[in-house]
């Protein structure tokens, strides 16, 4: 880290051009600067400041001492007009008549006020005490310091910004203060400027009463009378230009403002400044700064050391102002975006589409559903599980090194704002440890280039680079009041809390961890659906954060980089636009001062424009020409053939779907011969129900009316519930078998979405298909293998026997526990309440869930069981082999009578829906007949005219070639 030098031996002077580079930094250095710093850069502003006068330019009448009487000559009684020409000191003097100094009388305006001002901040802009000042400034962490543009804007907003100094009426100004002078009520107020004072001597304004003290050509305390109006005490320096008053000013009243006193040397005299600031509307301006004699002598080292010192300094600031090449480059939004696309690039430690997901789940706003239904303590084990906005995380990319480093940061950390923070050689060594293997990788490489390639960094070695990082992130401050407590990298990384709210905390990573603790509970997504970025709303230990935006799967190193940029380069209001995943991305990065010195204090993105909406294609999608592709392509037939290898592909895909063990189906008799004693579905182990999808899809059939003429209730509850269930099936194999299936017959992602809804498809020319046999028996075959995955058919029993052989044995005997227990079967259950089947289930998890009562389920249930007591007794209407894919049965439930009810036997809710939408958008005209378990399989749509509205879809059969039908 590059500070400034002690100087300690004559030997050492020439090594300290070393702190002379700091100038083109920016905030790294974000702590006190000291007051050997102070006196240093006023030494180097008057080494500097060639505008000043010399002994030919003007001179210094100190007279007599005012307790002697009046001096009866000007205290100026002359300035050369060669230096009047000077241009900053003419620029000063042309400003002098656009100021109007009554307190109390509206001040001046117009553009042609805002012309000269513009005039005498571009000259003093030139300067190089202007430029050395810039620097300082920016070594120090002012953040607009970082182009000459910016600088001249802040400039203008401190020195010239109106106010009203004491009533309503806008009347001063900190410039006019300090500069120009006021008068109120028979005083004068300000006037700490030599050349003004020599300016309105001159004409007669101003009457010179004699010294208070005195030290030669370097600073004066006087007392005058200007119009009649008396100021018994003004201090100012004597022969300094206007930029280097302006710039010893800034320094003093930015670094030493009120009761801290701003004392350095001045022509070898020992000079104190003072300054204040005047509070209105909510924002300070400063309000005067003054310059007063020290103590009597000149600086305490001889003359040849005096000398050697000075030389040195000077020598050092030639050699910086060579070596950058007098006007720093200013790096551009090309610049931005180009570097952090190398970045994007270079991330290899980024998340992978298989390493973490991001279930956006609801609009923050609509609360939790688990809390809508009051259900939120039965399903303990479940609802951060279910609900998490970061649904996984791999163990490899948790293992990756700079994740692993930094997630045992997490801990080093004291998240309460106002408790002091955490130290010890353990922290240092852990935050050590991380910095040391974040800058070994190619993002900081690069962002080490870019940052020396604009002189924002001139630390060559890895090891300073680190030093660097280290200081600007993990330096503490204090944050609210005078206890150390925060840092850059806690609120940014880790996050803090403070009476009930969350603060900071912008990093994904951070936010799964806490997730999958149990500590954070993800309350909805603000804005659209990104890629890229979030901005969502969650609780931390119940301490709220309404609004936390974060980059989504980026790796630290890449989030650190970024802001790193963004804060040194487009702090505050000016925002860092950039792209990262084909998303604009607008990143937003502040400040805190302390004790005269700018720490970091926030950094994070918010959405721009153009993004894809989606959490799974980390692809760059380019917007505009994706929306001068959108032709319209005609539908694909599909074949038998294709539809029985998409049912085989989905049969494979299907993990979810019930293993041997996890249900028992009970066929008993023929419907002819009366009702079965018993229930069909016998069994579902407790470990199928507890399978998300299988939750899901229980808890989505209570929102249903089953009545036919009662109209169907809508509520935001129910819309939740869809929104759950389409979750957690989308996100399954067997869904994404059947999205790229569809994608490849020209169904688009929006279209697919709107298909598995089931509420209206009525575009019929878009979205309804032929779909070759060949095709359907392909997809059905890799669904059923997906959904089959990891279960033994085996462990299924279905109890086929007619009444007088069964006893009282149910029609499902078993069903394989571990079925029960994958996540979307769970989900199906957990969630219930109570159940009502509408119009017959289609689906034998729900008719089995029926005749059960799984533990998450019981207690309900018995409340509930006079009501469930004639719930459903079931016989078979088709005598199938024991291992065919489907069941015909007849059942009641309570008072109703379904006389034909079929669905699919051991199969997931997603298999069911992706094998009922192939069959609805490409084989309603034709039938859809496909291969299933060795059966022929006819599955059944009905639609309603004149929409086309889907009214149901069911498996009407199933013929098997071992068995025959009765």
């Amino acid at each position: 880290m590059i500070t400034f030098k002690r100087w300690k031996t004559q030997s050492t002077i020439i090594l300290t051009c070393s702190f002379l580079v700091w100038g083109a930094k920016l905030a790294e250095n974000l702590k006190q600067v000291s007051d050997e710093d102070i006196k240093r850069i006023m030494e180097m502003l008057q080494i500097a400041d060639v505008n000043a006068a010399g002994p030919n330019d003007t001179v210094f009448n100190y007279q007599e001492h005012r307790s002697k009487g009046d001096a009866p000559e000007k205290f100026i009684p002359f300035v050369s007009r060669s230096y009047l020409t000077k241009p900053t000191v003419a620029a000063l003097v042309n400003l002098m008549s656009m100021y109007e100094p009554k307190v109390g009388s509206p001040e001046r305006t117009g553009k042609f006020k805002q012309q000269k001002i513009d005039h005498f901040l571009n000259e003093v802009l030139k300067t190089e005490v202007m430029k050395l000042l810039k620097q300082f400034l920016r070594w120090c962490g002012l953040a607009t310091a970082n182009s000459d543009e910016n600088f001249k804007k802040w400039m203008k907003d401190f020195w010239f910004s109106e106010y009203a100094r004491r009533r309503k009426v806008v009347d001063s100004s900190a410039f006019e203060h300090v500069f120009m002078g006021e008068t109120e009520a028979g005083k004068v107020l300000g006037l700490h400027n030599w050349i003004r004072f020599a300016y309105l001597e001159a004409r007669g304004s101003l009457n010179y009463k004699g010294f208070l003290t005195e030290r030669q050509d370097s600073v004066a305390t006087i007392e005058f009378t200007w119009n009649g109006n008396a100021k018994p005490v003004g201090g100012m320096l004597l022969g300094s230009s206007p930029e280097f008053e302006l710039a010893a000013a800034t320094i003093c009243s930015l670094l030493r403002p009120g009761a801290n006193k701003c004392k350095f040397f001045y022509k070898n005299c020992e000079v104190i400044f003072e300054s204040y600031d005047i509070a209105r509307h909510g924002k300070n301006f400063l309000s005067t700064s003054f310059p007063k004699a020290g103590l009597l002598g000149e600086m305490s080292i001889n003359g040849r050391w005096k000398l050697q010192r000075l030389v040195a300094l000077l020598l050092c600031f030639l050699m910086w102002h060579i070596s950058s090449g007098g006007e720093q480059q200013q790096a551009t939004n090309e610049d931005i975006n180009e570097i952090v696309e190398l970045m994007e690039k270079a991330d290899v430690n980024a998340a992978g589409p298989n390493d973490t997901d991001f279930n956006y789940q609801q609009p923050s706003g609509k609360r939790s559903a688990l809390k809508k239904l009051g259900i939120m303590e039965e399903v303990k084990g479940f609802k951060l599980n279910i609900f998490r906005f970061v649904s996984f995380v791999s163990g490899s990319y948790m293992a990756k090194p700079t994740v692993k480093a930094f997630l045992k940061l997490m801990n080093m950390f004291e998240p309460q704002i106002g408790a002091r923070e955490k130290t010890g050689k353990v922290k240092a060594a852990t935050i050590d440890r991380f910095l040391d293997i974040v800058v070994k990788t190619k993002v900081m490489n690069l962002l080490k280039e870019f940052l020396q390639r604009f002189k924002l960094l001139t630390a060559e070695s890895e090891e300073d680079f680190k030093e660097w990082l280290k200081n600007l992130w993990f330096t503490e401050y204090a944050r609210r009041k005078k206890v150390i407590d925060s840092s850059a990298f806690e609120h940014i990384f880790v996050g803090e809390v403070e009476k009930g709210v969350v603060s900071g905390l912008h990093n994904w990573i951070r936010f799964g961890t806490l997730e999958a603790d149990g500590y954070a509970n993800y309350k909805g997504y603000i804005g659209e659906m990104s890629v890229a970025m979030a901005t969502i709303g969650f609780t931390w230990n119940k301490k709220e954060k309404s609004s936390s935006s974060m980059f989504l799967g980026s790796s630290p190193e890449f989030d650190m980089a970024v802001a790193t940029i963004c804060s040194l380069l487009r702090p505050g209001r000016r925002k860092c636009k950039l792209i990262y995943k084909g998303c604009g991305i607008k990143f937003t990065s502040g400040y805190l001062e302390r004790n005269g010195t700018r720490y970091l204090s926030t950094g994070f993105p918010e959405a721009g424009k153009g993004c894809p909406m989606s959490t799974s294609d980390h692809k760059r999608v380019d917007m505009k020409k994706k929306e001068k592709k959108k032709e319209k392509q005609k539908p694909k037939n599909i074949t038998d053939t294709e539809l029985q290898e998409i049912i085989d592909l989905m049969e494979n895909a299907d993990i979810n779907a019930a293993g041997p063990n996890d249900a028992q189906f009970n066929y008993q008799q023929q419907s002819s011969k009366g009702n079965a004693p018993e229930r069909f579905v016998k069994f579902i182990s407790n470990g199928y129900l507890k399978k998300p999808t299988i939750e899901a899809l229980i808890n989505l059939t209570e929102m249903y009316q089953p009545q036919l003429g009662v109209p169907e209730g809508t509520n935001q509850t129910k819309e939740q519930m869809i929104d759950l269930f389409l979750n957690f099936i989308l996100e399954t194999k067997v869904m994404m078998l059947l999205k790229r299936f569809l994608r490849r017959r020209s169904i688009s992602k929006m279209k697919f979405f709107l298909l598995i809804l089931f509420s209206t498809v009525s575009v019929v020319s878009s979205q309804i298909v032929s779909i070759r046999q060949r095709d359907l028996e392909k997809v059905v075959s890799e669904l059923y293998a997906i959904d089959t995955k990891g279960t033994d058919p085996s462990k299924f029993k279905f109890n086929y026997a007619s009444p007088h052989q069964r006893g009282n044995e149910r029609f499902a005997l078993y069903v394989d526990p571990q079925f029960l227990a994958k996540p979307t079967v769970a989900t199906f259950v957990s969630l219930v309440k109570r159940l009502i089947i509408h119009a017959g289930p289609h689906n034998f998890t729900t008719a089995a869930g029926i005749s059960m009562t799984p533990a998450k389920i019981r207690e309900y249930l018995q409340k509930e069981a006079k009501e469930l007591s004639t719930a459903t007794t079931a016989c078979f209407l088709r005598l199938l082999k024991t291992e065919a894919p489907v069941a015909v049965i007849r059942y009641s439930l309570g008072h109703s009578t379904k006389p034909r009810g079929s669905f699919l036997l051991g199969t997931t809710p997603e298999f069911d829906l992706a094998l009922y939408t192939i069959c609805l958008v490409g084989r309603s005209a034709d039938g859809c007949r496909f291969m299933l378990k060795g059966c022929i399989v006819n599955l059944v749509v009905h639609r309603l005219k004149p929409h086309n509205q889907v009214t149901t879809a069911y498996p009407k059969e199933a013929i098997c070639e071992e068995a025959k039908r009765e």
